[in-house]
């Protein structure tokens, strides 16, 4: 991914909230929210972010979000222990640390089902941006680390349940599938270019606040 595409993609998630106040007389939103995910090239593991929106009228918002979904994972070798204690432990020498961020920047478009005749209001997300991943090696047995990073676009659907908590609060429930592939440069063999990529599409549900 080239740096200017990059801040172009950035540079418009900060206007849009500009423009969403000139559009809009309705209040704005927060959610902040918490889940399981599960990337098709990577462990799944637990992910972490928040959701700014803004109402165009009752039904359609727009806004940005961001997410952070983190894994470890360690290569072990056992090794034999003793049992000072009396108890039975397990022992072993960690060879190599493998440390994985990765962070979504999205623009979504949120609309709201027409059910009012039901307690809970079930909603539609869509999300398009760019996802930037980090992965650190530490190997141990060479005494030596090293960082990839790597990035691309894609693109995001969630279906959820907004439940009332207050006059301006409502508890969030949804299912969401994350598509997108991230790369990075490789160097070169042969004269030809290498290009390594990661898969990070995968299913995953989140629980959360939304606060008006």
């Amino acid at each position: 991914m080239k740096p200017t595409a990059f801040c172009t993609f950035f540079g418009l998630l900060l206007f849009l909230p500009s423009l969403s106040f000139a559009v809009s007389a309705y209040n704005s939103s927060f959610d902040f929210r918490v889940g399981y995910f599960n990337p098709t090239d990577t462990k799944s593991g637990w992910i972490l972010g928040a959701q700014y929106g803004r109402a165009v009228d009752q039904r359609v918002n727009f806004g940005f979000s961001v997410d952070f979904y983190q894994q470890e994972y360690k290569k072990r070798v056992k090794i034999a222990g003793s049992h000072p204690s009396g108890i039975d432990s397990h022992w072993s020498s960690i060879q190599t640390e493998f440390h994985t961020l990765l962070v979504p920047f999205m623009f979504n478009l949120s609309i709201n089902l027409p059910v009012s005749q039901f307690l809970v209001n079930p909603y539609l997300n869509l999300g398009i941006g760019y996802q930037w991943l980090r992965n650190k090696e530490q190997d141990h047995e060479n005494n030596s680390s090293r960082t990839r990073n790597y990035g691309g676009f894609g693109w995001s659907l969630a279906g959820g349940l907004l439940y009332p908590l207050g006059s301006r609060s409502d508890l969030i429930g949804e299912l969401f599938w994350n598509d997108a592939t991230v790369s990075r440069s490789a160097g070169r063999k042969e004269g030809l270019p290498i290009e390594e990529e990661i898969g990070v599409s995968g299913l995953g549900v989140r629980l959360g606040i939304r606060i008006y």
